[in-house]
């Protein structure tokens, strides 16, 4: 095994960046964050295993540097909601009780078309018996029925005047 391979091997076995830190995530549901701080491991990995003029204890500090950067945000993140609320997007409620929320799909880039798919990809055939279509943080839509909805407390946190079984045409 040449120098190469050797640098490659060792920086895999310690700069894994998918490892345990994203654990099951797939990279549609990374963070922004996490998405950046991925994106950089793998160039600080690339440049570590096609330069030469980069240190093994070089590749160690930056590595270990990104990894308890990310740790630290996921902390502090965790302790303060003000922080979370900040770096991490909120979902944002498109479509309610029979309509569209223009000023939410504006803000989203969305077009009725995108609602009708993903009601198709719930197995509906149209919005017919929908009540509440969300994007969700990590940019999934969530369909909820008519159905699944009982008191909307899913919802709450994202339209908090809705907490009846129909709101009013002010309400949303």
């Amino acid at each position: 095994m040449g120098p190469t391979e050797r640098r490659a091997a060792i920086t895999a076995t310690v700069g894994d960046p998918n490892g345990a830190s994203h654990a099951q995530r797939t990279l549609s549901q990374l963070s922004p964050l996490d998405l950046v701080i991925t994106v950089t491991i793998g160039s600080a990995f690339g440049r570590v295993i096609t330069a030469r003029d980069v240190a093994l204890v070089e590749m160690l500090v930056a590595f270990t540097a990104l990894v308890l950067l990310q740790v630290l945000v996921a902390q502090v993140t965790s302790r303060l909601p003000r922080t979370h609320r900040a770096i991490t997007p909120t979902p944002a409620l498109l479509y309610y009780d029979g309509r569209p929320i223009a000023r939410e799909m504006r803000r989203a880039r969305l077009r009725e078309a995108d609602l009708l798919a993903v009601a198709r990809q719930q197995g509906r055939g149209s919005l017919a018996g929908v009540r509440a279509i969300l994007l969700e943080g990590n940019g999934g839509l969530s369909v909820i029925g008519d159905d699944a909805f009982a008191d909307g407390a899913a919802v709450a946190d994202v339209a908090p005047s809705i907490t009846g079984p129909r709101a009013t045409d002010d309400e949303v």
